[in-house]
């Protein structure tokens, strides 16, 4: 296999590259979002219910909504609606920030080797591939 040496006069780095053959591979995209518009609400709920006191307000909800309840049932239903609705809000709004930042992270440049032409090009970072 032929392997080429680049030397760049301003930095005085050599590099020596080989072709690459595994460059057919996936891009090199970062991604850290958890959920999608389908499987937000139940991915976030089931993240939810995870945590004990969750599961503990869900019996206390189902409880108070009993015949033999002397409570309201709206008094304890509602606020824990809208806490598990407020929290699944809150996983939206992070998780739009973490597609934010890794559509940010995918833009990055980088420099690549173009074997062709035997210089570095630059690159958006979420195109390299395996090899490049």
């Amino acid at each position: 296999m032929r392997s080429f040496t680049y030397a760049s006069g301003a930095d005085g780095v050599q590099v020596s590259v080989e072709p690459g053959s595994l460059a057919i591979g996936k891009p090199n995209l970062v991604s850290t979002t958890r959920f999608t518009a389908l499987t937000w609400l139940p991915k976030s709920l089931f993240l939810q219910f995870h945590r004990v006191a969750n599961i503990y307000f869900l019996f206390i909800a189902i409880i108070v909504c009993m015949p033999f309840s002397t409570k309201r049932w709206q008094s304890k239903v509602f606020p824990y609606i809208l806490v598990l609705a407020w929290t699944a809000l809150k996983d939206l709004y992070e998780d739009a920030q973490r597609r934010k930042d890794d559509r940010l992270e995918n833009a990055r440049t980088c420099r690549r080797f173009n074997m062709k032409l035997k210089t570095f090009e630059q690159i958006a970072w979420g195109l390299v591939k395996p090899g490049d």
